[in-house]
This record gives structure tokens, sequence and C-alpha cells, in this order.
């Protein structure tokens, strides 16, 4: 500012240099792949010193872009969650046949969940934390409401039963398909199911729910 008063020259000072913004960007998805890497390391534990080294940067700078651990763990799950909607839940398929695109959707999903090794933890040891469970509410009752309109147009193409709330058919099935793949991932790593064998079962149970043809 006293630059700018004895120069008498109009300078934008509030808005922060692209280099600025872009370094922050690459700092903090830096810190957030490293915290992943160590939660799923520690299933679940992490130390901001340690994802600091991790990330090669200051543990002050993580206390900065985070605020505190709880911050850099929501950081963290609402990033798996972005791709789980992004690649999954909210994709979108050029898949005409109802049934045949939601089966496929199925299938992706248990991939997801048994590709990605960061599910078994937010699945398992970190559901009940305060930070997590917030997260995942307002998650779930997004993709309820995404299930609701899915659900809604395969009633009106005469695919869906329609003696039953699309808003409690999506919320029933995307509760227990939950449900089914949290149960796989708590199984030790060579006993679980084969995603494709997981999406069977899951499909199983949910056509007899939703179909027509079972009503």
């Amino acid at each position: 500012c006293i630059l700018k008063d004895y120069w008498n020259i109009k300078i934008p000072m509030n808005k922060p240099k692209k280099s600025r913004v872009r370094d922050a960007s690459i700092s903090t998805l830096t810190l957030i792949n490293a915290a992943n890497e160590i939660m799923i390391e520690g299933n679940g534990h992490i130390e901001m010193a340690e994802v600091a080294r991790r990330a090669q940067v200051s543990v002050g700078l993580a206390y900065h872009y985070f605020g505190s651990k709880a911050g850099l763990i929501a950081a963290v799950v609402e990033a798996f969650y972005d791709k789980l909607d992004a690649e999954v839940l909210f994709s979108v398929s050029h898949e005409s046949d109802w049934l045949k695109r939601e089966w496929e959707r199925t299938l992706n999903l248990a991939i997801f969940y048994q590709s990605n090794p960061l599910s078994a933890v937010i699945l398992g040891s970190l559901r009940r934390e305060s930070i997590v469970v917030d997260i995942e509410q307002a998650r779930i009752t997004a993709q309820i409401e995404e299930g609701t309109r899915n659900f809604q147009k395969g009633q009106r193409q005469g695919v869906i039963r329609q003696d039953i709330a699309a808003h409690d058919l999506a919320a029933f099935v995307l509760g227990g398909v939950r449900e089914l793949m949290r149960s796989a991932l708590q199984q030790p790593q060579d006993q679980r199911p084969m995603a494709e064998d997981l999406a069977k079962s899951a499909w199983k149970l949910i056509v007899p729910c939703i179909s027509l043809e079972y009503k």
C-alpha cells in the first residue's frame, strides 16, 4: 500500500497472482495425496507432521491449508467421494436400456470400491469419525436425490414398479448396496469376493425389489 500511494499507480492489491494460486493448488493436492497414502498404510491414522514430510512441505503449510488433522481427513474423504460420484454414481451413460445401464453402474461401483484401497478405510475404521459421518450424510443425501430422479425415469419408461415411491427405492437400493460393499471390504484381502461376483450378488438382490416382473 505504501508503494501504491508513493508511485500513484493503480494496482489490484487483492487479486492473487495466477502462479501463487497454481502453487497453492499443487501443494494442496500433494498434501491430500500424501495423506491418502498414509491413511491406507495406517488404517486411517495420520499425523500432520508425517503427511508434511511425505509431501515435502512444512507442517505449517499443511495447517495453513487444512487447519487441523480433521480438516485434512475431510479433504481426503471429500476427494474420494468426488471421484466416486464422477466416475460411477453421477456418471452419464449412453445405454438406453434402464436395467442394463444400472447393472453396469452396479458393476462399476463394485470395481471402484474393490480397486481403491482407501475404500476399506473410509467404510471401516473411519466411518464413526464425526467429520466423516457428516460428509457421508451429505453425500448419501445427494446420491439418494439423484437416485430418485433415476428411478422416476425408470418408472416413466415402464421398467420399474410404481407401487413404491422412487425415493424409497433409491434409499433402499443405495443403502443396501453400500452395506454389502462395506461388509465385503471388511474381510481379509485374500477372502474378499471378486468385484464382478459382488456386483452379481447385489444385482440379484436389487432386481426382485425394483422390477415390474417381480411385482
